[in-house]
């Protein structure tokens, strides 16, 4: 009974952590009050939408299901049965127990509506994502994936996201349909590559005095995290080229350019970098996000600080490798609580056996919605307790010990790593909303 008598004393500690969040792609307030937030329109929303797609639910029918509830649970209801065992579903069902106060384990005829209905309601308030995020999950900041860029997201609390700015599509320049975007984006419409590093440089400074905490590389869903060198001769080389004479290989090289001097700029900056490893969350080859990919850009920047995210499911033992061969590698366990809970148990057992503390970030949301967050938190908790007990039962830490490590899991080393209080004291002196972010980088 050692077992169970640490763990539910850990439990209670990990409730009482003021959690940072290390990846998520929350989306605004204001998008989500913008329509009407029922059942089907919020699963829409979370990859429990994946598992429904993959039992064989069509795209038509999620468009009726968004529109009319009952239409959709009449068409979704037997699909829901095939994939109820699902970690998404639980961690939806979890918030749904605790944010909602329905005490339900499946979704049924009898209960569907009545969930339905409580989403929408809740979603309307105004203080759905402060009592969801703050009072419920104790969450302190939530490092925040720009994914769709700044225009898609009229307005932030600077209290609680902290931004992690993209650089993918700098690589694209040299593509004749970018190029417009370009300049509409950052108000330049480069002719050398001196004019692409200036932007690239005005860019990063503007978001380190605004307040970012990180660079993002999303490499892995569109070309892989291989990133090999390429001179700047060969780069300018390749950008004075007609867009349509440039090869496939001629972009990666480019592309390859642009990523090194991206680095090279977080390097001066003191800015960590994550980069999505393994699992991809739509379509693209899998071994494009693997691990082991990034070795030779490991060697080539010792001074910099990766983050590989998602801790490379399911290539976790290589992540874990590299990482123990790399003392400026970070693991990092989103999306991995909701992705795959045993394998995330496995995951931290691994890390705490190999790897010095200070370099494990273990939870990110990596969710649209808040709900969904939440309860990739709650499953997160429930495998850190379990992880750290065992430990415990097993004399190889002590119960202080655990609470320790917990704290350092879920809060210290993310806040040592990405600085997060002074990036909250830089976007309360300068940070400004995305609705203020009018201005073009000159």
């Amino acid at each position: 009974m050692e077992f169970a008598r640490v763990r539910c004393a850990l439990r209670s500690d990990l409730d009482r952590i003021q959690v940072i969040d290390s990846h998520d792609h929350t989306e605004s307030l204001e998008s989500v009050q913008s329509a009407e937030n029922r059942l089907f329109r919020t699963l829409s929303r979370s990859f429990v939408k994946n598992d429904l797609l993959n039992t064989g639910v069509t795209a038509s029918r999620w468009v009726a299901a968004i529109d009319k509830d009952a239409v959709g649970w009449a068409g979704f209801k037997r699909y829901m049965d095939l994939c109820r065992n699902t970690a998404y579903f639980r961690c939806f069902l979890v918030a749904v127990r605790d944010l909602l106060e329905i005490d339900v384990h499946e979704i049924t005829d009898e209960n569907w509506e009545r969930v339905s209905l409580a989403l929408a309601q809740a979603s309307r308030q105004p203080d759905w994502y402060d009592y969801v995020l703050r009072r419920s999950g104790n969450i302190d900041s939530v490092l925040w994936d720009q994914m769709y860029g700044e225009a898609a997201w009229p307005t932030i609390d600077n209290s609680l996201f902290l931004p992690v700015q993209r650089f993918d599509k700098f690589g694209d320049i040299c593509s004749s349909q970018y190029r417009p975007a370009f300049y509409r984006d950052y108000g330049v419409d480069p002719t050398t590559i001196a004019d692409v590093l200036d932007a690239v440089d005005a860019v990063v400074h503007r978001a380190c005095e605004e307040g970012t905490a990180a660079v993002k590389i999303a490499a892995a869903y569109f070309r892989g995290i291989r990133l090999k060198e390429c001179s700047r001769a060969e780069a300018s080389r390749i950008f004075s080229k007609s867009p349509r004479d440039i090869a496939y290989s001629e972009l990666l090289a480019f592309q390859d350019f642009v990523y090194s001097h991206v680095i090279e700029q977080c390097i001066f900056h003191d800015l960590p970098i994550q980069i999505h490893t393994g699992m991809l969350s739509t379509s693209g080859f899998l071994h494009n996000g693997y691990p082991l990919y990034l070795e030779e850009l490991l060697w080539r920047y010792p001074e910099a600080k990766f983050v590989l995210l998602h801790a490379s499911f399911p290539f976790t033992s290589q992540a874990t490798a590299i990482a123990a061969r790399h003392s400026n590698v970070y693991v990092d366990g989103s999306w991995l609580p909701i992705l795959c809970p045993s394998a995330y148990r496995n995951t931290l057992r691994e890390w705490l056996d190999v790897l010095s503390i200070e370099r494990i970030l273990a939870w990110g949301g990596d969710a649209l919605r808040v709900e969904m967050t939440y309860g990739s938190l709650v499953l997160a908790k429930d495998a850190i307790a379990d992880v750290l007990a065992e430990k415990v039962a097993e004399r190889e830490i002590t119960q202080q010990e655990a609470g320790q490590i917990a704290d350092r899991l879920l809060r210290e080393n993310l806040r040592e790593l990405f600085k997060t209080d002074d990036v909250k004291s830089r976007r309360r002196r300068g940070g400004r909303t995305m609705q203020q972010r009018t201005e073009r980088v000159a």
